[in-house]
């Protein structure tokens, strides 16, 4: 049996147990299939849920990585403890300053969930309007966080508890019609009862945004298994079935992408069976783990056609789109370009591991075989995404 049917047992066990209409006997993998299903579980970031799905706890005597998955069931057990004191903290330091704030992401996922560490996330993402960027910096610092660096549309941060603060200033996505509606996030919150200054998203913004940060991560080399899940939930709180999130989806040119997404979430949680676009798109998930993977992302660049000479300019003179997302002042002074190109390469060159990213990019685009690029390209038709590259 496939580590990829095993893992989607695990999360059927461990999330939707009434809909796992069979039993398989974990512990009768082969060693290289155990250390696989580990691997695959804690690259997609879900370790804590595979631990319950393959009783983990109880079989920690069985084999070494069921111990391991029970101690990462226990650290993420104890992350959510202190996760969960840096949200109020950083809650209380943002009422304090009178500004106004949204939480994102796994700030707000984790409660769906049946145990909410479950859902594992590593920084806690926060959005301020920009006018209140610089109050609620300050506020910080004066509460004990440690200012990190500042980007194209956050400011990071390290909370007394140590867990990173992502100070959130503006939304970007990759993709302009994405942007276009997220520019206007701020006209569709709601308040949340018990709290003068935070604001919630509307449950079809919420949604709306959860399919485009899939959809940027997906087309950068994968967004992970975890992503899934929490579109199951979000699914299950009607969220999906409405008119206007259907709308904004149409509007971002998200709508064949959340509808499939939608679909292989109904695979691995509720016994839907499997068509040609979801299989292929479970493959390129789980293989690309939960942050992408450069084998998934050199794939994607490559559906263009792209020799390997135009591959390595390309990388060397990124285009102004993708230039004016990681420097906004680009969108300001477009004649700029060429100076932030000398500043990109700069920023390479005193980073190694930027420098052995890129040669192993170069080395994957010289190795890809022409059906793997054609599958991919198929792949991204399917879901709507080609344009969006």
């Amino acid at each position: 049996m496939d580590i990829t049917t095993i893992i989607r047992y695990c999360i059927k066990r461990a999330i939707n147990p009434e809909n796992t209409d069979t039993s398989i006997d974990i512990k009768a993998l082969s060693e290289e299939d155990l250390n696989k299903f580990l691997m695959l579980s804690c690259a997609n970031s879900i370790a804590p849920i595979t631990a319950v799905g393959s009783e983990a706890a109880k079989n920690s005597d069985v084999h070494p990585v069921f111990k391991e998955l029970r101690n990462q069931m226990l650290a993420s057990v104890m992350m959510h403890e202190k996760r969960a004191v840096a949200i109020a903290g950083l809650c209380s330091v943002l009422e304090n300053a009178e500004t106004e704030y949204i939480l994102l992401k796994g700030s707000v996922l984790y409660e769906l969930y049946p145990e909410p560490w479950m859902r594992t996330f590593c920084d806690i993402d926060v959005l301020v309007k920009e006018e209140k960027l610089k109050t609620a910096s300050e506020a910080l610092e004066s509460a004990g966080y440690r200012y990190v660096s500042k980007g194209s549309h956050d400011i990071s941060f390290v909370s007394p508890e140590g867990i990173t603060v992502e100070l959130h200033f503006r939304l970007i996505e990759t993709d302009q019609k994405v942007n276009g509606i997220l520019k206007n996030m701020w006209n569709y919150i709601e308040s949340v009862p018990g709290h003068a200054y935070q604001y919630k998203m509307t449950d079809e913004m919420f949604y709306f945004y959860h399919i485009a940060h899939m959809a940027k991560h997906f087309i950068f080399g994968g967004c992970g298994v975890r992503s899934f899940i929490d579109l199951y939930f979000l699914n299950k709180k009607c969220m999906r079935n409405n008119d206007e999130t259907t709308r904004l989806l149409k509007r971002g040119g998200l709508y064949v992408f959340s509808e499939k997404a939608s679909a292989l979430s109904g695979v691995w949680l509720e016994n839907h069976p499997h068509d040609e676009i979801t299989e292929n798109m479970e493959d390129f998930i789980i293989s690309g783990g939960n942050f992408g993977s450069y084998n998934n992302r050199i794939k994607i660049e490559k559906t263009y056609k792209t020799s390997n000479s135009k591959f390595v300019l390309k990388r060397l003179f990124m285009p102004y789109d993708k230039m004016r997302l990681k420097y906004p002042v680009l969108e300001k002074y477009a004649v700029l370009l060429p100076l932030f190109w000398i500043k990109r390469w700069f920023e390479y060159v005193i980073n190694p591991r930027k420098i052995k990213g890129s040669l192993i990019e170069v080395s994957i685009s010289s190795n890809l075989k022409e059906n793997e690029i054609s599958e991919t390209q198929f792949l991204l038709e399917s879901l709507g995404l080609k344009q969006k590259i």
